[in-house]
């Protein structure tokens, strides 16, 4: 009789049901960790890795009142991008002066200036991927207004503005306004932004004018996001 030699041969052992369910458990648990994986790297784009904005602006704010000449708007920004919408904090000065050619000399080098806060929302929309985001904006200002002089002289001249009232040096009062905002955010790196915009306030401050007050401020700025 022939003997058969089983040691050449490799015993196949079949896995039990448990052991075959644990094994794909464990697959399915880590392709599911993969993919969320993925996920999350394809969310976290330079946008999202990004999301902090600190800013300054210049601009210059003109009246309607065509005596009145605006110098100087400084603003301080903060914002924090959720998608497309941002969410920020700012604050800053600004200045203007009454035409030098149509007042007297007593009036020519006085100030009205006043500083603000300013809390509101934008709405950056990406025209061209990671660098240039046209927006819009909404904002909301509490304003504390000042003239540099006393202005009791001559307040009630025909030179004056039609909407101030009779001033006292540096007796500061308080006022709101609404912003519109609108420009154009341009991303030369990741980190550096150059924004252009235009904002159109309308200022509420009886203490301190005697009619509503609108201001147009184009304006220069740039920003690092972080």
């Amino acid at each position: 009789m022939k003997t058969i030699d089983r040691s050449k041969y490799t015993r196949v052992v079949k896995p039990s049901a448990a052991r075959r369910v644990h094994g794909l458990g464990c697959a399915f648990a880590v392709g599911a960790c993969m993919l969320l994986d993925g996920q999350a790297a394809f969310a976290a784009g330079p946008e999202q890795a990004r999301p902090n904005q600190i800013g300054l602006t210049v601009g210059v704010p003109f009246y309607d009142n065509d005596i009145l000449h605006g110098d100087l708007n400084v603003d301080v920004r903060y914002g924090r991008k959720f998608g497309w919408l941002v969410p920020y904090v700012s604050g800053g000065f600004r200045q203007t002066r009454m035409d030098p050619a149509r007042v007297p000399d007593e009036a020519e080098k006085k100030k009205l200036v006043a500083w603000h806060l300013t809390a509101g929302l934008r709405l950056e929309i990406p025209a061209i991927k990671d660098k240039l985001y046209p927006f819009v904006g909404v904002a909301g200002e509490a304003s504390y207004w000042a003239y540099t002089a006393d202005s009791t002289s001559y307040c009630n001249e025909s030179f004056y503005p039609d909407a101030w009232r009779c001033y006292k040096p540096f007796d500061y009062q308080t006022g709101f306004g609404v912003k519109r905002q609108v420009g154009l955010l341009y991303k030369p790196e990741p980190n550096l932004a150059i924004e252009i915009w235009v904002e159109q306030e309308t200022v509420h401050a009886p203490a301190m004018f005697n009619r509503l007050v609108r201001i147009v401020s184009p304006g220069l700025g740039m920003a690092y996001h972080f």
